[in-house]
């Protein structure tokens, strides 16, 4: 559950986004390693990716669905889909929000593919809180520093020196991104 300090002052959906999030703080690969469990199978096939995938992504769409938040019509569980298709909604900020999702890089450019010459986005969290510490709850990763393929689902302090963009928690609406008539958002962020 959202601590009652943090509550106050979000949406109904960025809290049951949040609220799912915290909630699964904990699930963990099982074996070790395999970006496979319970609910890590769950998600990929909820979004169509293949069982055993890095999972980040998959945690994020996952809360962010069970809110009601904007979320890639389809390659959900790939960091650079969020990035392309917040993009062309314009919906990338520098301000941290809770709810956000915050997208980390490599700062390589992607060289080939739908993605060529976006920086790499490698790794997705969401943003739990900006003050005092600015965390995250964090999909495929560790409980020590960064590691974007790592096992638990675990709270993090976001490494700002990472920090590709944040993606605003819009509303899933009737809005499309121009060329996706299936992608979904609403007008601004809550």
């Amino acid at each position: 559950m959202i601590p009652a300090s943090l509550a106050a002052g979000l949406s109904d959906n960025v809290r049951r986004t949040l609220d799912f999030a915290l909630e699964n703080i904990g699930v963990c690969e099982d074996p070790v390693g395999s970006n496979r469990g319970p609910e890590i199978d769950a998600w990929a096939r909820e979004f169509g990716s293949p069982v055993g995938s890095f999972w980040c992504a998959l945690a994020v769409a996952k809360a962010r669905k069970e809110g009601g938040l904007w979320l890639p019509s389809h390659d959900a569980g790939a960091c650079n889909e969020w990035f392309f298709g917040a993009r062309v909604l314009e919906f990338t900020s520098d301000t941290p929000v809770p709810g956000a999702a915050v997208l980390y890089t490599n700062r390589t450019p992607v060289p080939s593919g739908p993605y060529k010459g976006q920086m790499d986005a490698v790794h997705i969290g969401l943003v739990l809180r900006v003050t005092p510490v600015l965390m995250s709850i964090e999909g495929n990763t560790t409980l020590g520093k960064y590691d974007r393929n790592g096992y638990v689902q675990a709270l993090k302090e976001v490494d700002r020196s990472r920090v590709l963009c944040y993606i605003l928690p819009g509303i899933a609406g009737p809005r499309t991104a121009p060329g996706d008539a299936s992608s979904q958002l609403a007008e601004g962020a809550s």
